[in-house]
């Protein structure tokens, strides 16, 4: 197993994941400028061949990026499978922004999606130290300039995003 392969086995089976979220605890979101607004990234990998999906986790554990453990993608088998689809995730900003300085002179297919990721993390990196003791806190412009970020890798994939976008977060904010 190497870094080739999985880049290749990405740029076919895999995906970048962009969730947005609202947190609506009080406790976590109290003083949040962004009203608990999140974006949680995972990088996805999915399979039909549990082998090659082990020996492909237990590589990304070994090169310190981590991944969660493989978990069933369907509920149950289709008429035309003989095996239910299998994915491992690697979570967390630093872990995939790991990946994809790995991932981006091998892939071909999703590279300006690791490419556009990267932007979005050095976005996340530079957030103004405005919260509780100077700690970086998201503001409605920069979570706007993130989601621009986060539109752009999800007009790469080949399905519609939900209503979560730049747009959404510009006019429930009154920001133009």
């Amino acid at each position: 197993m190497n870094l080739d392969y999985i880049a290749g086995y990405f740029d076919g089976e895999g995906c970048m994941l962009l969730g947005v979220h609202r947190d609506k605890r009080l406790v976590k979101t109290k003083g949040s400028l962004i009203d608990g607004w999140a974006i949680t990234p995972i990088l996805s990998i999915q399979s039909y061949d549990y082998k090659v999906m082990e020996v492909m986790r237990e590589f990304w554990v070994k090169g310190g990026f981590g991944s969660r453990k493989i978990m069933d993608v369907t509920k149950q088998v289709r008429p035309h499978q003989t095996k239910i689809a299998k994915r491992f995730d690697v979570a967390g900003w630093d872990k995939i922004r790991n990946a994809c300085l790995e991932l981006i002179p091998r892939c071909i297919a999703k590279r300006k999606q690791l490419e556009l990721f990267l932007e979005l993390y050095d976005i996340t990196q530079n957030l103004p130290p405005i919260g509780y003791k100077n700690h970086p806190k998201w503001t409605k412009e920069l979570f706007v300039t993130a989601m621009l970020k986060v539109d752009e890798i999800n007009k790469l994939k080949s399905r519609k995003r939900g209503k979560y976008n730049a747009r959404y977060f510009k006019e429930l904010w009154g920001l133009n």
